[in-house]
């Protein structure tokens, strides 16, 4: 007989405690990195961070915890609509923290978490495509603590709506290898909560790696479906994601069409573009 002996039961539930071992790490580790805001400080900057993303957290979780949602905000100019403008995430549920404990103590922890979950998140993703567990973590420290996500904690909801992008590729990916009806639910279920952090722009670009990695994995050999049901599966998803979100992405469709970025036309996005020769710095960054 060839292949190694099957595991015993105590042996096999060692095994899955070992495997636990890295998620915890990974979770955790952040709020090591981040152990000083645990004497009084707070996890964001004087600008936007605390005049704008940490009030507006603490009118949401007011309101929440006097038992109605979140619509209207009466404290801006002479009230606007509060639950279609998004950046509060009134129903991402950590920011629900604010209804609960001290509001310090709630920035503190939804910014911590969300770098504990793009590091768990993007660790699973890379073992789901096939690293070892020292690439896997590798690439968890890389995306979690790097310039994109360390620059941001100031801007609450693009960190928190990032953080969300591993995990629906994990979902996307792993419903390529196992498709089922619980994967694909709870690929749905994160691109929902993905756009509940309050960021609409990080969760477009999700949804694009999402169709584009779909795309160029549809006729690979780890694809376990036909390549026509593996697009309309993963449709599917989407769609239903985009459901999901519909009771917040609706009312802020509806007011985006009444903010001056709608009239914003292309000349103007490209006003502060950097110059052509500046692409020479990503090979050689003290050119200037």
């Amino acid at each position: 007989m060839t292949g190694h002996p099957p595991r015993t039961g105590r042996d096999g539930a060692r095994a899955r405690v070992a495997s636990l071992g890295p998620y915890v790490m990974l979770a955790l580790l952040p709020f090591g990195v981040f152990s000083w805001v645990m004497k009084g400080a707070i996890l964001t900057d004087a600008q936007d961070g605390q005049l704008f993303n940490y009030p507006i957290r603490i009118i949401a979780g007011n309101m929440l915890a006097e038992g109605h949602l979140p619509l209207w905000n009466p404290y801006s100019f002479g009230g606007s609509p509060f639950f279609a403008a998004l950046q509060a995430g009134q129903l991402y549920p950590v920011n629900w923290l604010f209804a609960v404990v001290p509001p310090v103590v709630a920035m503190n922890l939804v910014t911590i978490l969300s770098y504990s979950l793009a590091a768990t998140g993007t660790y699973a993703l890379a073992r789901e495509i096939g690293c070892n567990v020292f690439g896997a973590v590798i690439a968890a420290l890389a995306f979690a603590f790097g310039g994109s996500m360390i620059c941001r904690p100031q801007h609450t909801n693009i960190l928190n709506s990032a953080a969300w992008m591993p995990v629906v590729l994990y979902w996307l990916v792993r419903f390529r290898h196992c498709p089922s009806w619980g994967v694909l639910a709870a690929g749905a279920v994160s691109i929902a909560i993905q756009f509940f952090a309050g960021h609409g722009q990080i969760w477009l670009y999700t949804l694009l790696v999402v169709l584009i990695y779909t795309a160029s994995t549809a006729f690979g050999r780890q694809t376990q479906t036909a390549p026509g049901r593996y697009f309309f599966s993963v449709l599917l998803m989407v769609g239903l994601g985009i459901a999901l979100a519909a009771v917040q992405l609706l009312p802020a469709m509806e007011l985006v069409r009444q903010s001056t970025r709608a009239t914003v036309d292309f000349g103007k996005v490209i006003h502060h573009s950097l110059p052509v020769e500046q692409l020479s710095m990503f090979l050689f960054p003290y050119l200037f």
